[in-house]
C-alpha cells in the first residue's frame, strides 16, 4: 500500500515503475495527454515510422521528395507527403528483403509492384500481354473502322465468338 501524489489516497494498484501514481490517475493524466497533444503525438509518431522503416528524418524525407521532384518515377504524377489513401500519396519504394530505397512511386504504382511481389518476369509477362491485347485491338479498330468504345467491345465480343465458332 502507497499513497499515490496525484489523488492523495492510499491504494496497492501501482506499475512497477516508481512514479507514485496508482494506476487509475496514470491512466487519467495519459488520457487527457494524448487529447491535448494530438498535433505533436501525430509528429512524434510520423518521425519514429519514418525513422525506423527507412532511417529517415522528417528533413531526410522532404529532401528526397524534391530530389525526385515530388513525382512518381513510374507514372509521373506529382505526389504529395501524408495524404493518408489518396491516389497521389508519395511513397517511398523499398525492397522489402534488402530494405533500400529505390525510389519515389505513388501509391497506385507501389500497390501494382506489390501484386507482382516485386517479381520482374511477371511484370514482363504482363507488358508482353499487354502489348499483344492492345495490337489485337488496334486491328480490329482498323479492319471494322471502328471508332467508339461500345462498338469496339460489341465487335471484339463477336469477333472471339466466330472465332470460337470456327475452331
Amino acid at each position: 500500500m502507497k499513497l499515490c501524489k496525484l489523488c492523495n489516497k492510499i491504494k496497492d494498484d501501482f506499475y512497477k515503475v516508481p512514479n507514485n501514481i496508482c494506476i487509475s490517475c496514470c491512466r487519467k493524466r495519459d488520457k487527457e495527454w494524448y487529447a491535448n497533444n494530438r498535433t505533436e503525438r501525430k509528429k512524434y509518431n510520423l518521425e519514429a515510422y519514418y525513422k525506423k522503416q527507412y532511417n529517415f528524418t522528417l528533413k531526410e524525407r522532404d529532401a528526397f521528395f524534391k530530389s525526385h521532384n515530388n513525382k512518381c518515377n513510374i507514372c509521373n504524377i506529382e505526389v504529395k507527403k501524408n495524404v493518408n489513401l489518396a491516389i497521389n500519396q508519395g511513397v517511398i519504394d523499398h525492397c522489402h528483403e534488402t530494405k533500400m530505397v529505390r525510389g519515389l512511386l505513388c501509391n497506385q504504382c507501389n500497390k501494382a509492384l506489390g501484386c507482382f511481389k516485386d517479381d520482374i518476369t511477371a511484370m514482363k509477362s504482363a507488358i508482353k500481354y499487354m502489348e499483344k491485347s492492345c495490337q489485337s485491338w488496334s486491328k480490329l479498330r482498323k479492319t471494322k473502322n471502328v471508332w467508339s468504345q461500345d462498338a469496339m467491345l460489341r465487335d471484339m465480343t463477336s469477333y472471339t465468338m466466330s472465332k470460337k465458332d470456327t475452331e
